[in-house]
């Protein structure tokens, strides 16, 4: 489960350098010994681990700026899913406004984690 912004410079969600960049914003453990530090983009990524869990084809639901791509038919009871927050900045979902650039109320993250946790196996 995962949950991002798609106006978040850190980590950007269609892939890149993050920082917008500037690699003298990158720590120095985060920086790689090649030089090189592209990031794929987040929806890729999801795909990625969906591929890797067995899961079926993703499909999305969008309630206001969410939208949540869910993969189906993972195996072991697995779940993908990727909650993206239009013009959400690098801030987690349903907390103060702490972290760079905007979140939303619209879903508490912390929750909907925790929930997923404690939920039945089928």
């Amino acid at each position: 489960m995962a949950f991002h912004g798609t106006a978040d410079r850190i980590v950007p969600y269609r892939g890149g350098e993050p920082f917008g960049g500037d690699r003298r914003q990158i720590p120095a453990w985060m920086r790689p010994t090649d030089g090189v530090f592209t990031l794929p983009a987040v929806p890729d990524l999801a795909t990625r681990w969906a591929r890797a869990f067995g899961c079926g084809t993703g499909s999305d639901h969008t309630t206001g700026p969410i939208t949540r791509l869910t993969h189906p038919g993972c195996r072991d009871g697995v779940r993908v899913d990727l909650y993206t927050v239009t013009g959400g900045g690098h801030a987690w979902p349903g907390s103060l406004p702490f972290g760079i650039g905007s979140t939303t109320t619209r879903i508490d993250a912390t929750k909907t984690i925790l929930d997923t946790f404690t939920a039945p196996s089928h």
